[in-house]
């Protein structure tokens, strides 16, 4: 049975609505990947000028919010190439600091592989994102300055999670959010390498390490790094307005033909928003 023209504009306009919403949260960002349109291997860059490039086994599947990538293992990743003009590389030169923000499933959880790397290793100038399995299943986030900061997550889901990374350049502090919930981060007095003059160790790559090796099996949806620490209430409501809010169209429909000519009146049809 067709729809009927109101529904679709119904549909339209609520979509549209809670698509502006989820959205408008991203327009202040240096860069913005969400993974809307992954083909010939290419995920666009929607604020900034590093379209990501696609190696190795993937796949669009539904995301958080419309679709999100599928790295398989093995030699997937994606390079997003060198970001000149952020201060990611080298934390210590940046004007207040950075967050960076994800969303982030992990089906085949493996220690030992990278989420997420900036930086030619997890010694190295930049950051990563990595894991590891021994007596629990950990997700490890670092950022090197002089000095390293580190957190282990000590609980991990196989669910859907919202990941920032917020460091502030003001504070030489390092936060760390996990759906909307900040875990304690260790300053640890570890040797952190110079900083590296080849532009390599600027390459932000998703999925695998600064080598393209430790490949990981991941799912990644509304990938974005904004050039400031971001507010705790700023992280919550995005992921209130990503994951908490749906829509739900009439499950009631009376259809009542005024007239020949087919126009209609639609009865207790409305859309219920609950959060």
């Amino acid at each position: 049975m067709a729809e009927m023209p109101i529904i679709s504009s119904l549909k339209f306009f609520f979509l549209s609505f809670f698509s502006f919403k989820a959205t408008e949260w991203y327009k202040n960002t240096v860069n913005y990947w969400p993974f809307e349109d992954v083909s010939n291997r290419i995920s666009i860059d929607y604020t900034g000028r590093n379209n990501g490039n696609i190696s190795g086994s993937y796949r669009s599947i539904s995301g958080i919010v419309g679709s999100a990538l599928a790295l398989y293992g093995n030699e997937s990743y994606v390079d997003f190439g060198v970001l000149s003009s952020s201060c990611l590389n080298k934390p210590s030169t940046c004007k207040t600091g950075f967050t960076i923000a994800f969303w982030l499933k992990i089906p085949d959880f493996r220690g030992n592989r990278i989420v997420l790397q900036l930086g030619e290793h997890r010694y190295s100038r930049g950051f990563t994102v990595w894991t590891r399995k021994k007596l629990a299943v950990n997700v490890g986030f670092s950022v090197n300055t002089r000095l390293r900061r580190y957190v282990w997550l000590q609980v991990w889901n196989e669910n859907w999670n919202h990941i920032a990374l917020i460091w502030n350049n003001r504070t030489s502090s390092l936060r760390i959010s996990i759906n909307c919930s900040t875990a304690q981060v260790v300053n640890i007095s570890e040797p952190v390498e110079p900083e590296s003059n080849n532009n390599r160790a600027s390459r932000l790559i998703l999925g695998a390490s600064h080598a393209m090796k430790k490949n990981i099996q991941i799912m990644v949806d509304e990938f974005a790094i904004w050039d400031q620490p971001i507010s705790e209430s700023t992280l919550c409501e995005i992921i209130k307005i990503h994951s908490g809010w749906r829509i739900f169209f009439p499950v009631s429909l009376i259809m009542t033909y005024l007239n020949h000519d087919g126009i209609y009146c639609c009865q207790n049809s409305a859309a219920a928003l609950i959060n």
